[in-house]
């Protein structure tokens, strides 16, 4: 085909789905240096419940804490919390980390809030480049339940790893440690980004892997509701969890090796500020190829889902987030109901 990865950026929605079992998921916790202890224990692995790519935020935070919102996919045990530094340069020190149910907005629901340590100790120093994975908090930990994820920043941070573009709600208080606070008065500022937040990683039964979720902003969901949970990869968690235990999967945007690749083809872009007919003609080049390549396991076809039958090169009108580009809820929906959901298990 020809079709090389800046081709595919430059049509837009480039989506791939990948599958991925519990050894990848050990390797990457154990890289930090944490202990992994128990993890191995019979009939059960860790599994990333929720996970989100890194990126750069704007500015700098100077001794205050951030509140991040998180909603879990499966459930399981033995809460983990991955924090990253990887695009730092400098070392990312927090001496106050909490985790609890969010309540609404930065509050949270009164008894729920836990301490989190790093290797037995409440302080961790991540340095520039690097991830830190929180000890094991003993419990149940619910399934599609939001959680929040406070950390205080101590001194300043330089250059923040965040991930941008959430429609998910994050706080930042006013100066000091608020990472215990269980009310939301400190909370005085909303930010669109996660903040230092990686994944989320519980032990759950041997059968459950994770289906990673891989693309730009269309997979990132703008153009939904924000703190609604309403991207595409929420809706299929949803299905999932309505499924037998023995049949879940937890969904998590993180890009992790995978041993099942299910190619999933572009939406339409038709009159939006990226459409040329030259696009056009290389994102349906693109299509035909991962819906006829045999190169992947398993194709899910957004575009069949997502375009106007009387116009294919647009988005339904009922699913246009406003810009011709980015799918609404609706369009979300429509996307999360798309993939045949035993096509993504690598069994």
């Amino acid at each position: 085909m020809g079709m090389n990865t800046s081709s595919w950026r430059r049509v837009g929605a480039s989506v791939l789905v990948m599958a991925v079992g519990a050894a990848g998921l050990v390797d990457s916790a154990a890289s930090d240096g944490s202990d992994s202890d128990g993890d191995s224990l019979q009939g059960t692995q860790l599994v990333t419940t929720w996970g989100a790519s890194d990126d750069i935020a704007g500015g700098t935070l100077n001794d205050m804490t951030v509140r991040d919102i998180l909603r879990t996919s499966v459930g399981g045990s033995d809460l983990r919390i991955r924090l990253s530094n990887a695009n730092g340069d400098q070392p990312l020190v927090s001496d106050s980390a909490y985790v609890g149910k969010q309540q609404s907005g930065a509050s949270v629901v009164p008894g729920s809030s836990r301490r989190l340590t790093f290797g037995g100790k409440t302080s961790v120093r991540i340095p520039p480049g690097a991830m830190a994975i929180s000890d094991p908090l003993p419990g149940p930990v619910p399934a599609q339940t939001s959680l929040t994820v406070s950390l205080h920043v101590v001194g300043t941070t330089g250059v923040i790893t965040a991930h941008n573009r959430a429609m998910q709600h994050s706080y930042k208080s006013t100066s000091g440690d608020h990472a215990a606070d269980e009310t939301a008065t400190a909370y005085q500022t909303e930010s669109s980004a996660w903040f230092f937040l990686n994944a989320a990683i519980v032990t759950a039964p041997q059968q459950v892997d994770t289906v990673a979720t891989l693309g730009d902003s269309i997979t990132s969901s703008v153009g939904t509701t924000i703190d609604t949970n309403r991207r595409w990869p929420d809706i299929l968690a949803d299905r999932y969890g309505k499924l037998p235990e023995h049949r879940r999967l937890a969904i998590s945007n993180e890009g992790i090796c995978g041993r099942c690749i299910v190619g999933g083809t572009l939406t339409p872009v038709g009159g939006s500020f990226v459409y040329t007919p030259e696009k056009e003609a290389a994102r349906q080049a693109v299509n035909e190829f991962i819906r006829t390549s045999g190169e992947f396991d398993g194709v899910v076809d957004f575009d069949a889902a997502t375009r106007d039958p009387a116009e294919p090169t647009r988005l339904q009108a009922a699913y246009d987030g406003g810009d011709g580009l980015h799918p609404n809820d609706a369009g979300n929906f429509a996307m999360g109901n798309a993939p045949d959901l035993d096509t993504l298990r690598c069994n």
